[in-house]
């Protein structure tokens, strides 16, 4: 293993060590004593641990020297902007659940905190697996073949594989449905920096996706404490299934969005990553 590949796989285990260790930050003990609801209470704390990882990815991204592969640097303008309308059909189907739904005893301030906690999930997420990680990856490895689609996949994976952290058996269906869903998701999005040459849109499209999707969290007026639902195993099967059918566009989109990368605009970036590095 050269000195590159262990930079490499270095980085790869700090980040993941530093994202993993703020998400488990108890912050919720501080909250105790505060009259919040348990709701109220997660969204704050994910708030408040996203802003943390937020400001730590900036600076990381600064010191590695990777901006312009990150989507953060001002040289390089806004590319193919149309290609970010694509996975707007997915607000569409978020925002069709949240109609169907009685919204009527839905506290005001629960909506605002979900649409800060999810949108700062969605930058912080974008800025590890797509800022840091997938730049790490490509400055590294963009002379070896098929460098730009392994670069983007890799980082997709362990985006993806970091949802069995709370793997639950039984609901492996669900539990494997959202692993996918996160490698096409990651797949796509990191074509996309590749091509537009920037993050922050990015990172609002998967912010606003959180947050249309996360409105069953705060949908839980009705739900008795420690009522017991009975599970139908093959619905189960069936959702999961169809919650990967309807992201898997955006991971074909994602491969011919790949292919259609050009070799000039990375070397581009990484020329000038290099040149930032040496001033």
């Amino acid at each position: 293993m050269n000195d590159l590949s262990k930079k490499v796989i270095a980085t790869t285990l700090v980040t993941l060590i530093l994202f993993s260790g703020i998400l488990a930050i108890p912050l919720e003990k501080f909250f105790i004593d505060a009259t919040l609801s348990s709701i109220q209470i997660d969204q704050i704390t994910l708030f408040l641990k996203s802003l943390l990882i937020i400001s730590i990815s900036v600076f990381a991204i600064k010191k590695l020297n990777i901006k312009a592969l990150a989507g953060l640097d001002k040289q390089l303008s806004w590319s193919k902007k149309y290609l970010i309308f694509i996975p707007l059909y997915l607000l569409i189907l978020g925002a069709l659940q949240i109609f169907g739904q009685d919204l009527s005893e839905v506290q005001s301030i629960n909506i605002l905190l979900l649409f800060f906690s999810t949108m700062a999930v969605g930058f912080s997420e974008e800025l590890v697996f797509r800022g840091i990680l997938q730049s790490v990856y490509i400055k590294g490895y963009y002379e070896k073949k098929n460098r730009v689609f392994y670069s983007v996949l890799i980082p997709a994976i362990i985006f993806g594989l970091l949802h069995l952290l709370n793997f639950e058996i039984k609901n492996i269906a669900q539990e494997l449905s959202q692993v996918l869903y996160a490698i096409f998701f990651g797949v796509f999005f990191g074509a996309l920096l590749l091509k537009t040459n920037k993050l922050i849109p990015l990172a609002i499209v998967h912010g606003l996706i959180n947050f249309v999707f996360g409105f069953s969290n705060i949908l839980n007026n009705k739900i008795v404490e420690n009522e017991t639902i009975a599970t139908d195993v093959v619905s189960d099967v069936i959702n999961s299934i169809a919650s990967t059918i309807v992201v898997l566009p955006l991971f074909i989109v994602g491969l011919i969005v790949i292919r259609k990368v050009k070799k000039e605009n990375i070397k581009n970036k990484i020329y000038l990553s290099n040149t930032n590095e040496n001033q």
